[in-house]
């Protein structure tokens, strides 16, 4: 007997898992340690000597009450107890532990011991975390995205577009300034807050073109500090110095400029809070996006300010505001129903999560490019070499030497020009990654041209060369292949062939007649 106990110690000594043993004990303290093997040790960060003779509730001395009322409840009725435990290791580092907390009885049913198992799910919760905070941000803008297209009130309008970036940048408060409508630079009129009451401002000076302003109201830089009282530029100006008296604490800043199409410096977002090192890179890239929804959404509530003065003038411009609406509304709802087709199959897609929200995030920015260039064309189509070389740039474009463009200039339609742009998108992203363009001496050649005045069809080929030798397709197909094969066919009647050549892909796509060049 005693040489089983000694060899079950070894074994639990030696285990990789976390063991704990406690006694049946009841009363107000209730169970007490008795046992913690040395993988227990390293999850808790403290020694055997703190452990043993605690009571057994200690593990969860930094949960929820609720969670710890439910453990006593659990011990009390003789039940297997399973949840999240937080803590922190003597060196500080925070950890959370899944515990297991299983009655031992014996022959007869009695309860003798606990047994405890204890696995380190740290990695695993943040990373659940992260994704719910993503999923979260992506409902938040979506939801922004949706209200400031059907928004046409201004004041509205820029309301919910400072409270939308100050809620997901983090900012203790926000605000929106108008740019100077006579066209001054550097001069910023009445103003949109969030999280800080009106009056709180009324007294203070507008702010102008200082030092650390002059670049964001310019509309030239994203300016972003962890803490703006030790940049260099700071407190140059007088008669304050500084921050005004009565102005709410500022450490952290985050400013942005709101540029329209055109160019024009349509305001500017300002963000603070008075603990430094607030704003990271992120809340950089969700304050950039929302500036650009908001100088769209604020030219279309400007260009609706103008019909309806045109409809008040002449009585003819019904059909107009109707048009504009149904155009408006139309575009929101094919770039939202993009915007989560996207979110759900890349988030959807195996790998670590970090993988998948940056997959999605750079599908988004290809569809930015897309829309950018229907916008530069005012939507009435989308010139497919810009296309082309839109996607191409990321990876030297034809500068590079390592990709050639080849075909009469074409005007895709809007639809039609959206769907491709995904698509040369997820074929210029594999040739990155696994393609010609992953090694030193691929290339990447895109042609295209008319099959014939008759039919109107568009026949665009993208040949790989120089790449890893491909034998034979890939056993798993990714978004970017159901995306060719069957994304382009469903939405825009095209016909995809793929070829894996042992020099590289070869995609062939045919899309229905366009009509004119």
């Amino acid at each position: 007997m005693e040489h089983e106990t000694g060899l079950f110690q070894a074994v639990v000594e030696a285990a990789g898992e976390a063991i704990l043993l406690a006694d049946a004990a009841a009363g107000p303290a209730g169970p007490r340690i008795e046992y913690v093997n040395p993988a227990f040790c390293r999850l808790v960060g403290l020694p055997t000597a703190e452990l043993v003779g605690c009571p057994l509730d200690m593990l969860l001395r930094q949960a929820e009450a609720g969670l710890r009322l439910a453990l006593h409840a659990t011990l009390a009725a003789g039940e297997t107890f399973r949840g999240d435990a937080p803590g922190r290791r003597a060196g500080g580092e925070a950890y959370v532990a899944e515990l297991a907390v299983s009655p031992v009885r014996d022959e007869a049913g009695t309860l003798r011991r606990w047994l405890v198992l204890a696995r380190d799910v740290t990695e695993q919760r943040r990373a659940e975390e992260a994704m719910r905070e993503e999923t979260r941000t992506l409902e938040l803008l979506n939801r922004t995205g949706a209200q400031l297209a059907a928004e046409l009130d201004l004041q509205k309008l820029v309301q919910a577009v400072t409270d939308a970036a100050t809620t997901l940048s983090g900012a203790r408060f926000g605000a929106f300034f108008y740019a100077d409508e006579e066209g001054e630079r550097g001069q910023l009129n009445p103003y949109v807050l969030s999280g800080a009451a009106r009056e709180v401002f009324t007294a203070l000076p507008i702010p102008h073109s200082t030092a650390v302003f002059a670049p964001t109201l310019r509309g030239e830089a994203i300016i972003r500090s962890d803490d703006i009282t030790r940049d260099p530029r700071y407190g140059r100006h007088a008669p304050h110095h500084g921050m005004p008296p009565g102005h709410m604490p500022v450490r952290s800043y985050l400013a942005a400029p709101v540029v329209s199409r055109s160019g024009t410096v349509l305001g500017t977002l300002f963000f603070g809070h008075p603990e430094p090192g607030v704003f990271t890179e992120r809340a950089e890239r969700i304050v950039t996006g929302i500036a650009g929804q908001a100088a769209v959404a604020i030219d279309n509530a400007r260009l609706y300010t103008a019909v309806q003065a045109d409809i008040a003038e002449r009585k003819q411009a019904a059909a107009r505001q109707e048009l504009l609406l149904r155009e408006l509304n139309h575009r929101v709802n094919n770039t939202l129903a993009i915007v989560q087709s996207l979110a759900v199959q890349s988030l959807r897609a195996e790998g670590p999560a970090e993988q998948r929200v940056a997959a999605f995030q750079r599908r988004l920015l290809a569809l930015v490019r897309t829309h950018a260039l229907l916008m530069r064309e005012n939507w009435t189509g989308v010139p497919l070499r810009s296309l082309v070389e839109a996607e191409l740039a990321p990876h030297g474009g034809p500068e590079g030497g390592r990709t050639w463009i080849e075909g009469e200039d074409l005007q895709l339609p809007p639809e039609i020009g959206v769907v491709m742009g995904m698509a040369l998108h997820e074929l210029a992203t594999n040739a990155a990654r696994h393609g010609a363009l992953s090694g030193p001496r691929g290339e990447v050649r895109v042609q295209w041209r008319r099959e014939s005045q008759a039919s109107g069809r568009l026949c665009l080929c993208w040949e790989e060369r120089g790449g890893m030798p491909l034998r034979e397709p890939p056993a798993h197909q990714g978004f970017g292949t159901r995306l060719l094969q069957s994304g382009l066919a469903r939405q825009v009647g095209g016909e995809v062939t793929l070829r894996f050549a042992p020099g590289g892909l070869r995609c062939r796509i045919a899309l229905p007649k366009l009509g004119r060049a």
